[in-house]
C-alpha cells in the first residue's frame, strides 16, 4: 500500500473513531447544559433537566415465584398424564408474545409456594416420617 492511501485510510479511520466517540447512540442524557443569552444580553449556561415523564413508577409485590415444568419431564415415552399435563400452562403463554401480564402468570404458572397444587396422592417410602406426596401435576413434594 503506499504512503498516499495509508494517510487516506489513517485519517479515515481517526474521524470514524472522533465520530462514533461523538455520538449519543440514541440516549438522552439527564441534564444538559444550554447557553443562554439573557435580556441584559449575558450569556449564561444553565442546568436544564427534561419534563418528568406521566408514567409511575413500577409498583413492588410480595415476593413470589412460579413454575411450569417442561413437556416430558416425567420421562418421555410412553407418555402418560403428568408428562403432557403441563402443555396447556405453556400454549397459553404463546399468543401473548410479549404482552404477558401479572394475571396470566399467577393463570398459567403454578405456584412455587412448596404447597402441593390439587388432588395429591401420598407414596410411603418405608422410612419413619418421610412420605412423599404428588400433587396433581405429578410434582414429588417430600
Amino acid at each position: 500500500m503506499s504512503v498516499p492511501l495509508r494517510r487516506w485510510g489513517s485519517a479515515l479511520l481517526a474521524l470514524a473513531l472522533v465520530a462514533a466517540a461523538c455520538s449519543s447512540d440514541g440516549e438522552s442524557s439527564p441534564a444538559t447544559e444550554a447557553p443562554t443569552t439573557t435580556a441584559s444580553g449575558e450569556v449564561s449556561t444553565e442546568t436544564t433537566t427534561p419534563p418528568a415523564t406521566s408514567e409511575a413508577p413500577p409498583i413492588d409485590v410480595d415476593d413470589r415465584a412460579f413454575y411450569i415444568l417442561p413437556p416430558g419431564n416425567y420421562g418421555g415415552l410412553p407418555t402418560n398424564d403428568d408428562s403432557l399435563d403441563q402443555l396447556a400452562l405453556y400454549d397459553g403463554l404463546t399468543p401473548l408474545r410479549g404482552n404477558v401480564t401479572d394475571t396470566d402468570i399467577e393463570e398459567l404458572y403454578l405456584a412455587q409456594d412448596f404447597e402441593p397444587i390439587g388432588e395429591t396422592t401420598v407414596e410411603d417410602t418405608g422410612r419413619p416420617g418421610t412420605t412423599i406426596t404428588y400433587d396433581e401435576f405429578g410434582v414429588a413434594h417430600i
